[in-house]
């Protein structure tokens, strides 16, 4: 899952054309947090990451 602007994306193709398609042609990512809990699924793990673009 991807929000960006209050748009929520989600599944790996689709946020991977939603930032292809973004109005720059060199982006420079700066995480600032990320945090990783257990999730309710088998052996998954939830992983919070947020920063700018």
């Amino acid at each position: 899952m991807l929000t960006i602007e209050c748009q929520k994306i989600q599944g790996a193709q689709n946020i991977v054309a939603k930032l292809t398609s973004l109005p720059f042609n060199q982006c420079l990512h700066s995480i600032t947090t990320v945090d990783c809990q257990p999730s309710s699924a088998a052996s998954g793990m939830l992983v919070f990451v947020s920063g700018n673009l």
